[in-house]
């Protein structure tokens, strides 16, 4: 506002092209009426040279406000439209975020950079970022039950603002984000950027949506790719958080929980009514195999690594939520938190379908273990037709041992047909070992005693099929959890292996040891030193028959 002397002097100039656009009676003045001012006589000269400095005062200050340039250096809004004649031109973006909004009453509301004055401004409007890393497209952001238009469209959700565009806000202002960092890009180029993304989108009309639900729901299992339902479910979430309105989110959430609960439970008991058992009216019916079971269970497999997938999509926008509940100050807690607990009803439900469909895909896999189990503890793996030197083919493995194998080998396969979650398959797999190391412990418990499994040739061949077992496992990346939960099983099997004179010999010592203990005379008698170990079994193979379980390769 301070003029220099420079555009003191140049005020003439200024004011004569002042004058050629507006004169006395709405007509041009021309340049030329200058040189005619000065020829006035001399005895008039003080009197016009007095209105003529006042006028030129009073048009100087106006035409000062107008020389003002915009910034080179910040982003800003160039008003278009307001609502009172004190309202600036330019309002100039000094931080990385500006807040629009009324005069907020004391101890209420947040900061605010620029103060409107109309009766529809909210005490915190709009919100406008700039982009990271800059420059970029900024973004802006309503704030709850706040009337805001971008380049003439309700705008609802957070959403970019390119130099050029029209932000509204209520009915009175209209701005121009003006970006001087940033060269504007033509429609054009716009649209060509939109046309070679990559980036998939999916946009519908609202009254669309239930129908577009459904159809996602339908299409489970019809597609190459399994994951589907949850890809776009997804971008219908991403199209809810960007177009519609913020109270949307949260019913939509709930509808998709809703819709894939229904579908699960369909193919629940659709898989229940396959069921030998519910099928004895039809005739004499034999135990599926794992190839039908597995069949039957990849319904259920492909739903549980959807609903997976959507109940993490979900639970990153709830956290967007959040912040946002953060971000809004304490005004629209009351808003947010009924949204935050309508995702949370709809995130637990989708924990119940990924449980529901656990339970059945691990009841009908133990189901069909259970059958194939004690071959593990019956058959001799030092037959001719097995090839013990091709471990990990199943078709060269024992015949005992084959039938829980490919039970393992057809769950796995399972898995990663259908996608599921790494987390999900460590889980059901951990859940198969510990149903087969309880049921085979169990069954060599009761059928024990009296029986032929506590004589050595027979723990040699129990130890044998669970090495087997261990070693294919390992193969096929399932050795960690394997280990861990056959560790019971495989540590009888390894005291089983000790050949009953050892078990004579350090029985002997253990009485001896526990007599001199009674009496107190520690030193009369022989006493294992502290490194005694127990003798070693027999080998098979490169590893110890007692090297698996708890005693590493050191027999027990």
């Amino acid at each position: 506002m301070n003029l220099s002397a420079r555009k003191r002097r140049e005020r003439k100039a200024v004011l004569s092209v002042a004058g050629a656009e507006v004169g006395p009676a709405g007509e041009e003045q021309e340049e030329e009426v200058a040189p005619a001012q000065e020829a006035e006589p001399a005895d008039g000269g003080a009197k016009s040279g007095e209105a003529e400095d006042s006028a030129d005062g009073a048009n100087l200050e106006q035409l000062s406000q107008c020389l003002i340039q915009p910034p080179t250096q910040h982003p800003y809004f160039l008003l278009l439209l307001g609502c009172d004649k004190q309202d600036f031109v330019i309002y100039v973006m000094t931080r990385r975020r500006h807040v629009f909004g009324r005069r907020p009453q004391p101890d209420k509301g947040g900061y605010v950079d620029t103060f409107l004055c109309a009766p529809d401004i909210l005490p915190r409007h709009c919100c406008v970022r700039e982009a990271e890393p800059a420059p970029g497209p900024a973004l802006v952001r309503p704030f709850r039950g706040a009337a805001v238009t971008l380049n003439g469209g309700a705008l609802v959700r957070e959403a970019e603002l390119h130099p050029g565009d029209l932000l509204g806000l209520g009915q009175h202002f209209l701005f121009m984000y003006k970006d001087p960092r940033t060269p504007s890009p033509g429609r054009q180029d716009a649209f060509q950027a939109y046309v070679e993304s990559r980036e998939p989108e999916l946009r519908y009309r609202p009254q669309e949506e239930e129908a577009l639900l459904r159809e996602i729901i339908r299409l489970q299992g019809a597609t190459a790719f399994n994951l589907a339902p949850a890809f776009l479910l997804g971008l219908c979430l991403e199209h809810s958080t960007r177009v519609l309105e913020p109270s949307h989110f949260p019913r939509l959430v709930a509808r998709m929980a809703q819709l894939v609960k229904e579908a699960v439970w369909e193919k629940i008991k659709e898989v229940g009514d396959r069921q030998p058992e519910n099928q004895q009216d039809k005739g004499q019916v034999g135990a599926l195999s794992i190839e039908e079971v597995a069949a039957d269970l990849r319904p259920l497999m492909l739903w549980m690594a959807n609903a997976m997938e959507l109940l993490n999509l979900v639970q990153k926008k709830v956290l967007d939520l959040e912040k946002e509940l953060d971000l809004e100050g304490s005004s629209h807690d009351a808003l947010l938190s009924s949204d935050l607990e309508t995702c949370d009803e709809a995130m637990a439900v989708l924990d119940e379908v990924i449980m529901s469909t656990f339970q059945q895909s691990v009841y009908y896999l133990t189901k069909t273990l259970y059958s194939a189990l004690p071959a593990l503890l019956d058959s001799n793996p030092f037959t001719a037709t097995a090839d013990l030197s091709h471990a990990q083919e199943l078709s060269t493995m024992p015949e005992g041992i084959r039938g829980t194998l490919a039970i393992y080998q057809a769950t796995l396969e399972l898995t990663r047909e259908c996608e599921l979650h790494p987390d999900l398959v460590s889980q059901t797999f951990g859940y198969l070992f510990f149903f087969s190391n309880a049921s085979l412990f169990n069954t060599l418990m009761e059928r024990g005693t009296g029986g032929p499994f506590y004589q050595w040739a027979k723990a040699v061949q129990i130890r044998t099929n669970l090495d087997l077992v261990l070693d294919w496992l390992q193969g096929v990346g399932l050795g960690d959890i394997a280990a861990e939960f056959f560790r019971k099983l495989s540590t009888t099997a390894n005291l089983l292996c000790i050949p009953k004179t050892s078990l004579v010999k350090v029985r002997g010592a253990c009485r001896g040891r526990c007599d001199h203990s009674a009496s107190g005379e520690w030193g009369t008698g022989p006493v294992p030193s502290k490194g005694h170990q127990l003798p070693s079994g027999p080998r098979v193979g490169t590893g110890w028959l007692g090297g698996r379980g708890v005693a590493g390769n050191v027999p027990l």
